[in-house]
């Protein structure tokens, strides 16, 4: 199956300001992971009371970024921020990201947790600086 070594994040802006770049992954930190949300709870007649909830799906990835990018279409960890700190559903751009995958399925997806950006090597500036961006996608259609 073909697969591209990057992501896409686009705003869902209407607007000529629509941002849409492509974010280098490392598949060995992708974990792609459906779960099921539910209470189990024991009555008191000593049966289980099992309440379903519903099923999610999130993508996690290991985005390998630099501070400064040469690559056309690529972002950069500043615009990769820009992406995480989209927080308003109401707002243009929202916090509702398109998102297209490695294979190039096209989900609608919000960005949930933390930034956590992990410098490689000793440059913190330009081409050469390079970060890890641990970035969790939650899929909302």
């Amino acid at each position: 199956m073909a697969h591209n070594a990057y992501i896409t994040l686009k705003t869902d802006d209407t607007a000529p300001a629509e941002k849409e770049k492509k974010f280098a992954v490392i598949y060995q930190g992708y974990r792609h992971i459906y779960e099921k949300h539910g209470r189990d709870e024991w009555t008191i007649n000593g049966k289980l009371d099992h309440t379903i909830g519903v099923v999610t799906e999130r993508h996690e990835y290991i985005i390998r970024v630099r501070e400064t990018e040469s690559r056309t279409g690529y972002g950069t960890l500043a615009d990769l921020l820009y992406f995480f700190l989209l927080n308003n559903p109401l707002n243009s751009p929202s916090n509702k990201i398109c998102f297209i995958d490695h294979f190039g399925t096209e989900k609608t997806v919000m960005i949930n947790g933390t930034f956590e950006n992990s410098l490689q090597g000793i440059e913190i500036e330009g081409e050469t600086a390079w970060s890890f961006v641990k970035l969790t996608l939650l899929v909302i259609a």
